[in-house]
C-alpha cells in the first residue's frame, strides 16, 4: 500500500514539474529578430519556467521528431523562476549556461519541436504550421496552452503584448467607402459579419492593437491639411530644413476585428484624400505608405533619421534595417489600383544623408506574397516585381528633379540594361512626403524577369572604388581580367575571343552615353556589370545613376579614355586594352557618329527634356515647400533651362572631341583605286546616313554625291577620271570628313 502512494506520488510530482516548464516561442526562419554569439541569425526556441523555483536544465532534451528520444540534451544550466532561455537551433551543438546550441535545425513550416523531461517522456510540444520569417509561434499568455501566429518576436522577454498574426480570416469587414479621392468630407461607416467582434482602428499608421481605439458607429473623414504634422518636423539628417508652409495631409484608417481580445480579421488599411484640387495638384500617380511611425522615425530603430547608434540609422544596411510597411498605389485619377504588405529599407549609398531618401519595397514571403504582381511601368513592361525603389530627386547635383530618368529616356532605344522609370508622389502615414521616382531594381530579379535566367545563376559586379561581386563570383571575370592584360587585343584572335566574352554593342552604347551625358560621377563608381553563369554568356553593364550628368557641356572624359589610364573600374580596363584594335576603334567611332546624329541631335534632346518640364510643373512649388530643394521656383526653372543648353552644345562639342581623337568611322578600300572606290561604315550593325562625293584638287565636284539613309557602305564609279589626286567628300550624319584618294 505504501508502495502504491509512493508511485502515485510522483507521478502526481512529475506531472507537476513537466508542466513548469515549455517551448513558449519558436522562430523557424531567422534573419533579424536575434542573433547569436556569432552575429549569425541561427533558428531559436525560448524556454520559460512557469514555476515559483529554479529549474535545472541536466538531462532535459530537444528534439524536431516525436521519437522515443530526445536528439539533444542539456549538460548543464537552470534556469530561474518565471524565467527564460534562448536556445539556438543552430545545428553548432553547443553547451552553455547562457548560450546553448542544439545538434539540429528547425525546417520551416516542416518540424514541431519537442520538449523531454530527463525521464524521457515528451512534456510539452509545439506544432509545424508555417510562420514566415522572423514571426513565431508562440503562448500568450506566457506559459499558456494555446499557441499563437506572433507578428513580433519576443526572444528572452514575454509575449503578453505580442501582436498576434491571422492566418485565417474568420471576420470579415466591410467599408461604406473605398479608399481614393473624395471632393467632400464624409462619414466612414464599417461593418462586421460577426456581432460578437470589436473593431479597432487607427489614425496614426500603426496597426490595430487589442489596446487601439474601439470604432463606434463612424469615423469623420476630411480634409486634414491645416492639422499640425506630426512626421514632416522630425528631423532626417545634419542638412534638414523645416518645411515652408502647411502640409498636405492624408486621411490612413487601419482596421483590424478582435473577439476576446484575439484579432479574427486581417489588418485592412484605407488611404482617403478629401482634396477638391487633387487631380489638379497631382500629375502622377501616389504612393501612400503605412507602417508605425517608430519604424522610420524611432531614435533606436529608425531607419529614416540619424538616431543615437554610433552610425547614422541610415547608413545601415541588411534585413535587419527593413522595416514593415502597407503600400497602396493610386492612379492619378485617385483609384487605387494595388495594395499589398511590403518591407521598406532605405536605399542608395551617399544619398542616405539627404533630408528626402530613396525608398526600397520589397516583396516577400513574410509579409505575404513574395511578388508585386502589378504593371507598374504600363503594359510594354514586366507585370511583376519583387523590388521597386521610390528613388528621391538627386538634390547635389541637378535640381531640375529629373536629369537621371531624362538620360534613361533618351538613351531607351540604345543596347543599354536600365531602369524604367515611372514619376509618382508619396505620402507617408497620410502625410505629403514629395516627387520621387519609381524606378526598377538592378539586381538578379531584374534578370529573371527580362532575360529569362534564374536568379541563382549570375554574377552582378559592383564598382564603387573597388571591385565586388554582389551576386555570385569574381570567378568570371578574374579570369577575363588576367587574359586582357596578357594579350595583344590588336591581334585578330584575341580580339574575336575578347568579343565571346563581352557584349561589345552594349560596352560602346554603356560608354558612349556616358560619355554624352558627361557623367561625372563615373567611372570611378557607379559601375556594374553582369552574366549568366554558363560558358557562352557575355558581359554586359548597367546603366544607372546619371544624377551628375548634363552639367559641363565641355567636359572631356574621352581624352582621359584615350589616354589608356583607369581606376581599375572594368569599362576602363576592357576599353584601354580595346583601343589597340584598329576594327574596335573604327566601331566606336562609327557607333559614336550614329547616335550623335540620332540618339543625341539636339532638338530630339530639347523636346523630351520640354515634356519633363511641363510633366513636372505643377508639382515643383509644393515639392520646394516640403525639402526647400531648390531654394525656390526661379532656381528650378533656371536648372531646367541649363539642361537645355547643355543638349545644344554638347553635340558639337563631342564632334570636335571624336574627330580629333578617333578613327574614322568608315574604311576606304581600295585606295589607289582604278575602276570604282567604295566606302564602308566601320559598324555594319548601326543604319547610317551616309553621302560620298568626289572632288578634284581644285575643290570641283567631279562625281556628285551618291546619298543613303539606311546602308552601310556606298561605291562610286571612277572609270571616267583621269590617273591623279582627288579628294573623297565624305558626310555621316552630322559629321564631315575629306580623305584624300588617289585614281591609277
Amino acid at each position: 500500500m505504501r508502495s502504491a502512494l509512493f508511485i502515485s506520488f510522483f507521478l502526481l510530482s512529475l506531472n507537476y514539474g513537466q508542466a513548469q516548464l515549455v517551448i513558449n516561442e519558436v522562430c523557424a526562419s531567422n534573419s533579424i529578430s536575434w542573433k547569436d554569439e556569432d552575429f549569425e541569425a541561427s533558428d531559436w526556441i525560448e524556454l520559460y519556467n512557469c514555476s515559483e523555483n529554479d529549474i535545472a536544465l541536466l538531462n532535459w532534451g530537444l528534439s524536431d521528431r516525436n521519437g522515443a528520444l530526445p536528439k539533444w540534451k542539456f549538460q548543464q544550466g537552470t534556469i530561474p523562476a518565471k524565467g527564460y532561455l534562448i536556445v539556438f537551433a543552430s545545428d553548432k551543438n553547443r553547451q552553455s549556461a547562457t548560450h546553448p546550441h542544439t545538434n539540429f535545425k528547425i525546417g520551416q513550416g516542416e518540424e514541431a519541436v519537442y520538449l523531454f523531461h530527463p525521464q524521457g517522456q515528451i512534456v510539452n510540444q509545439t506544432d509545424n504550421r508555417f510562420i514566415p520569417t522572423d514571426h513565431t509561434i508562440g503562448r500568450t499568455p506566457d506559459g499558456s496552452s494555446t499557441l499563437f501566429h506572433l507578428a513580433t518576436p519576443t526572444p528572452g522577454a514575454h509575449n503578453n503584448e505580442a501582436d498576434i498574426a491571422v492566418d485565417v480570416e474568420t471576420t470579415h469587414l466591410t467599408f461604406s467607402h473605398e479608399a481614393g479621392v473624395y471632393s467632400e468630407a464624409f462619414q466612414l461607416v464599417i461593418n462586421t459579419d460577426d456581432n460578437n467582434a470589436v473593431i479597432r482602428y487607427t489614425l496614426d499608421g500603426s496597426e490595430p492593437t487589442r489596446n487601439s481605439s474601439i470604432y463606434d458607429k463612424s469615423i469623420e473623414i476630411s480634409n486634414q491639411t491645416e492639422g499640425t504634422p506630426v512626421l514632416a518636423d522630425i528631423v532626417t539628417s545634419d542638412s534638414w530644413e523645416p518645411p515652408h508652409g502647411s502640409i498636405n495631409k492624408a486621411t490612413v484608417v487601419r482596421v483590424k476585428a478582435f473577439i476576446d481580445n484575439q484579432p479574427v480579421s486581417f489588418c485592412h488599411t484605407h488611404t482617403y484624400f478629401v482634396d477638391t484640387d487633387f487631380a489638379m495638384r497631382y500629375r502622377f500617380p501616389v504612393f501612400s505608405l503605412s507602417t508605425k511611425s517608430d519604424n522610420f522615425f524611432a531614435e533606436d530603430k529608425g531607419i529614416y533619421v540619424a538616431g543615437n547608434g554610433e552610425w547614422p540609422n541610415y547608413t545601415h544596411t541588411g534585413d535587419e534595417w527593413e522595416r514593415p510597411v502597407y503600400a497602396e498605389y493610386f492612379s492619378n485619377t485617385g483609384e487605387r489600383i494595388f495594395e499589398q504588405n511590403l518591407g521598406a529599407r532605405v536605399h542608395g549609398r551617399s544619398s542616405r544623408a539627404y533630408p528626402q531618401k530613396s525608398i526600397r519595397l520589397c516583396a516577400d514571403e513574410k509579409y505575404g506574397n513574395a511578388i508585386m504582381n502589378f504593371p507598374f511601368f504600363g503594359s510594354d513592361g514586366p507585370d511583376s516585381f519583387r523590388r521597386l525603389i521610390l528613388r528621391t530627386p538627386d538634390r547635389m547635383f541637378s535640381q531640375s528633379y529629373f536629369v537621371d530618368p531624362l538620360t534613361y529616356t533618351i538613351t531607351k532605344e540604345m543596347d543599354l540594361d536600365a531602369q524604367d522609370y515611372e514619376p509618382v508622389i508619396v505620402f507617408i502615414n497620410g502625410e505629403y512626403w514629395g516627387i520621387h521616382q519609381m524606378r526598377e531594381r538592378l539586381d538578379q530579379f531584374y534578370l529573371a524577369k527580362h532575360y529569362n535566367v534564374h536568379p541563382d545563376k549570375v554574377d552582378i559586379l559592383d564598382f564603387d572604388r573597388q571591385l565586388v561581386a554582389v551576386e555570385g563570383n569574381m570567378d568570371a571575370w578574374d579570369a577575363l581580367a588576367s587574359f586582357v592584360a596578357q594579350h595583344d587585343l590588336s591581334l585578330t584572335e584575341n580580339y574575336n575571343y575578347l568579343q565571346s566574352q563581352v557584349d561589345i554593342n552594349n560596352l560602346l552604347d554603356y560608354l558612349i552615353a556616358q560619355l554624352f551625358f558627361a557623367n561625372k560621377d563615373f567611372p570611378i563608381n557607379n559601375q556594374k556589370l553582369w552574366r549568366e553563369q554558363k560558358a557562352d554568356a557575355k558581359w554586359r553593364f548597367f546603366y544607372f545613376d546619371g544624377d551628375d550628368s548634363m552639367n559641363e557641356h565641355h567636359f572631356n572624359p574621352l581624352a582621359y579614355y584615350m589616354s589608356g589610364k583607369n581606376y581599375g573600374d572594368p569599362l576602363s580596363i576592357l576599353f584601354s586594352a580595346l583601343l589597340a584594335n584598329e576594327d574596335f576603334r573604327a566601331q566606336f567611332s562609327a557607333r559614336f557618329v550614329h547616335h550623335l546624329s540620332t540618339t543625341f541631335e539636339p532638338s530630339r534632346i530639347v523636346d523630351i527634356t520640354k515634356e519633363f518640364e511641363q510633366a513636372y510643373l505643377p508639382m515643383v512649388n509644393e515639392h520646394i515647400r516640403r525639402w526647400n530643394s531648390p531654394d525656390n521656383f526661379h532656381e528650378w526653372q533656371q536648372a531646367v533651362q541649363d539642361v537645355k543648353y547643355f543638349a545644344i552644345q554638347r553635340c558639337a562639342e563631342l564632334t570636335v572631341q571624336l574627330q580629333s581623337m578617333m578613327a574614322d568611322p568608315f574604311i576606304i578600300y581600295p585606295n589607289p583605286a582604278r575602276e570604282a572606290v567604295t566606302v564602308t561604315m566601320a559598324d555594319k550593325t548601326i543604319d547610317s546616313d551616309l553621302s560620298v562625293a568626289i572632288h578634284d584638287i581644285f575643290g570641283k565636284c567631279i562625281v556628285p554625291a551618291q546619298t543613303s539613309s539606311f546602308a552601310s557602305s556606298l561605291t562610286l564609279n571612277m572609270d571616267e577620271l583621269a590617273d591623279g589626286v582627288y579628294f573623297l567628300y565624305i558626310k555621316t550624319g552630322r559629321l564631315f570628313y575629306t580623305r584624300r584618294l588617289i585614281k591609277g
